[in-house]
Parts: structure tokens; C-alpha cells; sequence
């Protein structure tokens, strides 16, 4: 199983819009047995494929870091993956989905010490190494989130989706500095680039994307998701973009950019 991470630690930039797109055309474009992991508070990409459960009743990714749930006062179950995954309405594709509750996982992985913090992820995901092509991992845009350390110290690769405007540079620029610190003990981890989304042939966002080529040389692809308004229906209709509108140029370019993914990590 190759686990594949987008993270940006600025908000807004298309990072679940790109999970939840590349989780569903690797699945049923090329067929290939994928595995969705929301780790974002928020919980978009859960809601996204009709999984999210406000009961506060099922069990969910903040589980299954913590490693057990407390079913009865005073007796606690130990959570393993099967008891998260769930199948979405697509073939090949599962998700283990995220609550608002998520935030609190993070001073629950601090009261246990006996595992570090940050490889509660990874050692859950070698269970299931043989179950899955892909892992796909969509983090929360946090700096200092320990849910996302898990979720880069579990990955193979990291990708950085960026959107054109003046912050962009300083979103890139921290979330390099947290792959690079996580690199330093998950030595699998790769930095597989960064992409632009909701991109329009003007001349700034050119010229943006020609400076950061500069800089990142081939980290920075060639790829660029075009705005689309299909882009927004798909988060009210709840279809992902190859199946809503496989002929829109965002899901062309999605396509593109999962052969590049697939390409970069082998």
C-alpha cells in the first residue's frame, strides 16, 4: 500500500477537493483498491461520500489513534482498522471518516506515552498493508497538529496544493518546513511537489507559477486543476468530478495530475 498525503497548513487552497478527487479516480479509473482517511476536524471529505454520523456514536479516525474507545464506564475496546473503514457508494474505494471531536484526539495522544505520539497512525496502517493500492490522507490545515504528524509520519509522499494569491508563498513555505521536520524520522517520506488549483491563464498567476518553477524546479508540476464550476456543484451533489462531469477540464486535469501521482510514487 502506498500512502499518499496533501497538506498545506493554510485553509482554502483545494486540499479535500483533491483527496477526495484523486481517492475516486484511482479507484474507478484505474481500478485500483483505495483507502480515504479524513484527518481534518472539519470532516468535509466524510460528508463528502455521505459517511459523516453527528451521534457522536460512530467510530471514527480519532479512535482509532487514540487506539480505544470506552463502550461501557470503567471498560474500554481496543480499536483496530476494521472497526473504522467503511465502504463508500463507489467500487474500490473505503474511507475511515473524521468527527468535529477530531480536535480532541490531539490531548488524548498526549496522555499515552507508552508508543510516540507521532506513529499511532503508521502502526495502525500496517494491518492493513496488504488490503489497499493506495492510502490517500487528507490533513487539516494546521501547523501544529498532532493528527497530521501522524498523518505525514504514516505517508510515503506529501503533495502541496496551492492556490494563486499573495499568501500562497507563506502557506508553501511552512508546510515545507513541517515535511522536512517529519523527514527527519519517517525517512520514506518524499515531498512529491506542489500544484495549483482553481487556475485561470492570467498573467500574475503566470508569472507566480514561473516563480516558484524557479525555486522548486520540477516540485513545482505542471499541473494545474482549472477553475470549474463543476469544481463547487460536486460538494451539493455529492458525486465526485469523474462521475458528475468526467468531461469538464478540472476532471481532466485531476486525471492527469493522479497518473502524475502515480508516476512519482511507483
Amino acid at each position: 500500500m502506498k500512502t499518499i498525503a496533501f497538506y498545506n497548513a493554510k485553509g482554502g487552497v483545494g486540499k479535500t477537493s483533491s483527496a477526495i478527487n484523486v481517492a475516486h479516480i484511482l479507484s474507478s479509473r484505474f481500478g485500483k483498491r483505495t483507502l480515504l482517511i479524513d484527518l481534518d476536524p472539519q470532516s468535509n471529505a466524510t460528508d463528502f461520500y455521505d459517511r459523516y454520523d453527528d451521534t457522536d456514536t460512530q467510530l471514527t479516525v480519532e479512535d482509532l489513534l487514540v487506539g480505544q474507545v470506552e463502550r461501557t464506564k470503567g471498560v474500554s475496546m481496543e480499536v483496530n482498522p476494521d472497526d473504522v473503514i467503511l465502504p463508500t457508494d463507489f467500487e474500490n474505494l473505503d474511507i475511515i471518516p473524521a468527527h468535529l471531536s477530531l480536535g480532541r484526539a490531539e490531548k488524548n495522544l498526549l496522555k499515552e506515552t507508552v508508543t510516540p505520539q507521532q506513529f499511532k497512525l503508521v502502526n495502525q496502517l500496517r494491518r492493513i498493508q496488504d488490503r489497499y493500492d493506495y492510502c490517500i490522507l487528507d490533513c487539516s490545515p494546521s501547523l501544529e497538529s498532532l493528527v497530521n504528524i501522524n498523518g505525514l509520519a504514516a505517508a510515503d509522499v506529501v503533495f502541496v496544493p496551492l492556490k494563486c494569491d499573495k499568501w500562497a508563498s507563506r502557506g508553501l513555505d511552512a508546510s515545507l518546513t513541517v515535511i522536512h521536520t517529519v523527514s527527519t524520522y519517517n525517512y520514506n517520506l518524499m515531498f512529491g511537489g506542489c500544484f495549483y488549483v482553481q487556475w485561470e491563464e492570467r498573467k500574475i498567476n503566470k508569472a507566480a507559477f514561473e516563480n516558484l518553477q524557479e525555486a522548486l524546479g520540477d516540485k513545482m508540476l505542471d499541473i494545474k486543476i482549472r477553475k470549474n464550476k463543476s469544481v463547487e456543484e460536486i460538494s451539493y451533489m455529492g458525486e465526485p468530478l469523474l462521475k458528475y462531469d468526467p468531461k469538464a477540464t478540472a476532471t481532466q486535469d485531476y486525471v492527469r495530475l493522479t497518473e502524475k501521482i502515480m508516476e512519482i510514487i511507483g
